[in-house]
């Protein structure tokens, strides 16, 4: 980033704290060859930030929804080249909210429209119960 540009980003801050920035315009998109473009406001819950965005410079995924704590720590919950399992995407997954261990994201423009619950990356079950 340069002075004088104007740059879209996802941060935290505690009272009293520094920003720390989740991420920006450009920044690499995970299991995506593309780069975060115009990352939305984000929820929150503990230290765990989810928001969406586009994906520019990927051909297979026009957006998707991202996890962060802190900067270079991005993981995708959600992207639109994951199967979809009541149709077909639209734009990319909005309206989220999230739970400590679950994202709920609306499929608008899909079909059909929908509400989807995703786990978060890293809550997926640590042992089998086999």
């Amino acid at each position: 980033m340069t002075a004088g540009t104007e740059v879209d980003v996802v941060g935290t801050k505690q009272f009293g704290g520094n920003i720390k920035i989740c991420a920006a315009d450009a920044d690499a998109a995970p299991d995506t060859t593309g780069t975060i473009d115009g990352p939305s406001a984000a929820a929150l819950v503990g230290s765990t930030v989810l928001f969406h965005a586009d994906i520019l410079g990927d051909g297979s995924n026009s957006g998707g929804l991202f996890t962060c704590a802190e900067r270079n720590r991005l993981r995708e919950a959600a992207l639109t080249s994951d199967p979809n399992p009541v149709g077909t995407w639209g734009d990319v997954p909005e309206e989220e909210s999230l739970s400590e261990n679950f994202a709920v994201f609306q499929n608008d423009g899909g079909s059909p429209t929908a509400v989807l619950i995703t786990k978060l990356p890293g809550m997926e079950p640590k042992h089998d119960k086999n």
